[in-house]
């Protein structure tokens, strides 16, 4: 009745139904703009003059190379559920730097309409067509 002791049937996929290791550098991209925002925020939230110190520059430079290895990783994915995905990440990264000009040039290319939805969501001014 229940079916114990049987394995249960997995989902037989088409090939090219999936792209192999894409929801793998998703989770990677979310976690480096994670990261990156962190830094991003810190930056953002120094006085001009603790933006020029070390610490400032060092917190600057680990935004800027996070945001580098979140975007080169999004140009590899296929899928255009998990590439606008990543591009939201993204997106909230570039937000938190203040950085809305970029921010809003990625929202333009996002495909998929839920994603869409979330990111006007949070920032509904990147959907103004001004």
């Amino acid at each position: 009745m229940f079916g114990f002791g049987k394995k249960p049937e997995q989902p037989t996929l088409e090939k090219g139904d999936e792209f192999p290791g894409e929801a793998e550098k998703v989770v990677k991209i979310k976690n480096l703009c994670w990261m990156g925002k962190m830094s991003a925020e810190s930056f953002v939230g120094f006085s001009e003059e603790e933006q020029r110190e070390e610490f400032g520059q060092y917190e600057l430079k680990r935004y800027q190379s996070m945001l580098l290895e979140a975007t080169n990783l999004a140009r590899e994915l296929r899928d255009e559920f998990y590439r606008d995905a990543a591009l939201h990440f993204i997106i909230n990264l570039l937000m938190a730097a203040g950085d809305e000009a970029q921010a809003k040039k990625l929202y333009s290319v996002i495909e998929v309409d839920a994603i869409q939805d979330a990111i006007l969501k949070d920032y509904p001014r990147l959907g103004a067509k001004f």
